[in-house]
């Protein structure tokens, strides 16, 4: 039995849209690149932007545990789209780069990645993406300064 909209929680809807976001984007970009996925892409894409990421800033930018973070990045490189560089002063630190070949593969994605993101928003007005925005902030905002019971 389908569920009306208006008995469905908020959170329900959200996670149906990044469900159904992700499935989508996931199929644009494999049609282009195969074998890279959504979170490799998005890392890769925030690479270009920031060309020295560490592993924690990475995983606290694409929401990933560390376990999980350490995987995408270990396939990252098995894959050569990205190495790691040892920080010259402090070899304690070490960042992310993006490789020649992963900057090629960016290169085909990043239309891709551009185009979901205008196909996930379509049919909305700035002022109503600003205002998802906030709220989504707000809620996120609420649910990590709870305290403990």
């Amino acid at each position: 039995m389908e569920e009306k909209a208006s008995n469905r929680s908020i959170f329900y809807s959200i996670e149906n849209a990044i469900k159904e976001y992700r499935k989508m984007a996931q199929k644009r970009i494999n049609a282009v690149v195969k074998d890279i996925t959504i979170d490799q892409a998005m890392l890769l894409f925030q690479l270009s932007k920031k060309p020295r990421f560490t592993k924690s800033e990475m995983a606290n930018f694409v929401y990933k545990d560390h376990a999980s973070i350490t995987r995408i990045i270990r396939l990252m490189e098995k894959a050569g789209y990205i190495t790691t560089v040892q920080d010259k002063e402090d070899k304690r630190k070490a960042y992310l780069v993006i490789t020649q070949f992963g900057s090629e593969v960016l290169q085909k994605i990043a239309p891709i990645i551009n185009e979901n993101r205008s196909i996930g928003l379509k049919g909305l007005s700035k002022e109503q993406v600003e205002q998802t925005q906030v709220v989504l902030d707000l809620i996120a905002n609420n649910s990590q300064n709870i305290k403990k019971p």
